[in-house]
């Protein structure tokens, strides 16, 4: 097994030849060689990588954030695990884990700018930057980044999230102009972990990821015989993610994912039913209320879970309840055009 020393040498100078080699072979070809070394000293180091453990992996590790945090705040990270869930999860949805010039850059930008500073506070760092049409929560300074990198670290669960934290690893084991780690009393930066985390319906990473990424839908559509129908819809979008979003339909135990038409491989999970009342359409509302959302989606998914109930009791067979179903469709489609994606990849 390779010691630390000559670990972080190995990882710097790949590192150094992937930013200044500009032959996109060269630059794959080094990716390729950073990623199997970390596999191949991870598996000495735990002696395997398995199915199993991954499957086990279902609960955060967030000790060391939480010793860390009260050393360089002097004060104890005061919310509960849930709350940190949420935020990972909305973090892999809207979030970007950068590095530039040697600085560690966090940036997450969405349309709804009080969740962004409800984070700021939640947090006790970074800054909420708001322009036209979106803000942006921005957090440059190296040792509030490494709080988050400690967060962050085997909390994953997307392997494009997993993979910008560990070009945060290998920046921080180069950081020796800014003596950060005596700040949080350590010698070393701890190993990035490269085993995805793997939510379940117990926690709230889902709720963040739907806050981020998700929608609710109502379509009302004529049959043959001029009798409406109401397909409720639940939506989740996201690129390069076809086994994530194919394991979050086997928690739900309904739905189809597929590869979207004319998009940069961007998959959907849709849960989509005419009748509501299916046991496993109601999986979707439990989970939503015992873990809340957190942005006007919140709001999205009251009205949708209105309107099942209207469709339960069959209002939408009678004139005044399909009007009033409309209605609410109406003010749920104001939600869904507010929370609609900013489009930029360059904070992604």
């Amino acid at each position: 097994m390779l010691n630390n020393k000559l670990k972080s040498e190995i990882l710097l100078f790949l590192n150094y030849l992937n930013k200044n080699i500009l032959i996109s072979k060269n630059k794959y070809f080094l990716f390729l060689i950073r990623y199997i070394y970390f596999d191949h000293f991870y598996q000495n180091k735990h002696s395997i990588i398995s199915e199993t453990l991954y499957e086990n992996n279902l609960n955060l590790n967030l000790n060391l954030f939480r010793k860390a945090y009260l050393l360089y705040k002097e004060k104890e990270f005061s919310y509960n695990d849930e709350w940190i869930t949420w935020f990972i999860g909305f973090t892999e949805g809207d979030g970007a884990i950068l590095e530039y010039k040697e600085r560690l850059i966090f940036v997450i930008t969405q349309k709804d700018y009080k969740v962004l500073h409800e984070i700021q506070n939640v947090l006790g760092f970074g800054v909420v930057k708001d322009f036209k049409w979106f803000s942006r929560f921005i957090v440059s300074n190296n040792s509030d980044c490494f709080l988050l990198y400690l967060l962050f670290n085997g909390n994953l669960t997307l392997l494009s999230r997993v993979n910008q934290l560990n070009r945060w690893y290998i920046l921080l084991l180069g950081l020796k102009r800014l003596n950060i780690f005596k700040k949080f009393a350590i010698s070393v930066v701890p190993d990035i972990i490269m085993i995805p985390f793997k939510p379940n319906l117990k926690d709230s990473w889902l709720s963040g990821f739907i806050d981020a990424e998700g929608c609710f839908s109502i379509n009302i559509y004529k049959g043959k015989d001029n009798k409406h129908f109401c397909q409720c819809r639940y939506i989740l979008d996201q690129k390069d993610a076809r086994y994530l979003l194919l394991y979050i339909r086997n928690i739900l135990n309904f739905g189809s994912v597929n590869l979207r038409n004319k998009t940069n491989n961007v998959y959907r999970l849709t849960v989509s039913m005419n009748k509501p009342i299916r046991k496993d359409f109601a999986l979707v509302i439990q989970y939503f209320q015992q873990f809340p959302l957190k942005t006007t989606k919140s709001l999205n998914f009251k009205l949708w879970y209105k309107i099942i109930d209207l469709i339960k009791l069959k209002r939408h067979n009678k004139k005044e309840g399909l009007e009033l179903i409309k209605r609410l469709r109406i003010e749920m489609n104001r939600y869904i055009i507010e929370n609609k994606g900013i489009g930029s990849s360059k904070f992604s």
